[in-house]
């Protein structure tokens, strides 16, 4: 009898079957029993955690914990609810669960029951991470949350598009661009001594405002077409300080002139436009172009300023290439399709139109994942 001589391969196991739990059980201690498992494992609950911690940091800074916390290094516990109008035992169990988490710490024993952040916790309180939560969790959370009904056709589209908060995302928007956009604006400002200026589609005025704080010279116009836009930035200018210096204005930009006033048109130095142009280009080529002239016609012989997102590499079999990983590239990549917004464009695509619609280039600035370009109209 002739045997064969070569190694048999050790078997493999059976496909698990998805809705046998006993038998995925056992599999997934096999799994934790060897190093990668484990790690594997780790990671899955870490991001639970993560997703978790992120949420209740969302729900306190949402509350108004934020400001609190700067302000009140240390703080007790009731007396910060009731300053904050918050239900004192929800905050209570909210910030235990950050005392875990390293984030707040208790000091002072139980006679007093104060606390206040800890460095780590410190070091999370910032304006970067505070957008970012209020445009992706706040703004566009309700539409990550829905991927799956979407995904299994239990909503169409149209009825996605809907499910976001328009509020969170103009204020995560706001607070990012002081992080980026902000300080590379004021800077061009600053080298060209230019002071009046006019943002087109201002939003709440939280830009201009910060233009404003940074440089008491600065005075300029916002316009949007929204007018509770208008009215709250007006607001925001008021509370600020800076309601002799910023002006406000309901308007549509790029269909017909803006009802400005001539003079205050005519002491206008610059124009400014941030991610605004993008959105216009959803409607095509020629809707940019006829933006564009139409600026250019209320704003003659001024130095236009806009900004854009960088496009992401478009999936590719290419050796080498990197495959969007991150949630601003998921943001354009679903949310803005799905939803009908504009999309990135590559410089070279923004140069040329500039050049249809006889406009001079000045020059153009990478700002981390954007780019600013400064155009004479």
């Amino acid at each position: 009898m002739s045997s064969d001589p070569s190694p048999r391969p050790a078997p493999s196991d059976p496909t698990p079957e998805p809705y046998d739990l006993l038998a995925e059980g056992a599999r997934a201690r096999k799994l934790s029993s060897n190093v990668p498992g484990v790690k594997s494992l780790i990671e899955g609950i870490r991001l639970v955690n993560d997703w978790i911690l992120t949420h209740v940091l969302f729900a306190l800074w949402d509350s108004g914990f934020y400001e609190y916390s700067l302000t009140h290094p240390r703080f007790q516990v009731e007396q910060a609810a009731e300053e904050l109008n918050l239900d004192a035992m929800t905050l209570k169990w909210v910030l235990e669960f950050l005392v875990g988490r390293g984030i707040v710490e208790s000091t002072g024993g139980e006679t007093d029951g104060q606390m206040g952040l800890t460095e780590y916790g410190v070091r999370l309180s910032n304006v970067l991470l505070r957008g970012t939560m209020n445009l992706y969790i706040g703004g566009w959370g309700p539409q990550l949350a829905s991927i799956g009904p979407l995904l299994r056709k239990e909503i169409t589209q149209e009825e996605y598009r809907h499910r976001r908060s328009g509020f969170h995302t103009v204020l995560g928007t706001e607070q990012l661009s002081s992080v980026r956009t902000t300080p590379a604006v004021l800077k061009v400002l600053t080298q060209r001594k230019l002071q009046n200026v006019v943002h087109l589609a201002c939003r709440t005025g939280q830009f201009m405002i910060e233009l404003g704080r940074q440089d008491p010279n600065i005075q300029g116009i916002g316009v949007d077409k929204v007018d509770e836009r208008v009215v709250a930035a007006a607001e925001n200018a008021r509370a600020a300080g800076l309601d002799s210096r910023l002006t406000f204005v309901t308007a549509e930009v790029g269909k017909g002139p803006l009802p400005l006033d001539p003079e205050a048109v005519a002491k206008v130095e610059v124009v400014i436009a941030l991610f605004l142009l993008h959105e216009v280009a959803r409607y095509g080529r020629q809707a940019v172009l006829d933006m564009l002239r139409q600026i250019q016609q209320d704003f003659p012989g001024r130095l236009f300023l806009f900004m854009e997102t960088l496009p992401y590499e478009p999936p590719s079999p290419a050796p080498g290439h990197k495959p969007p990983q991150t949630f601003t590239q998921l943001d354009y990549l679903l949310i803005h399709r799905v939803r009908g917004q504009g999309l990135p464009l590559p410089p070279a695509e923004w140069k040329a139109m500039l050049a249809e619609a006889g406009l001079t280039l000045v020059e153009m600035q990478e700002v981390y994942w954007s780019a600013l370009y400064l155009v004479q109209l």
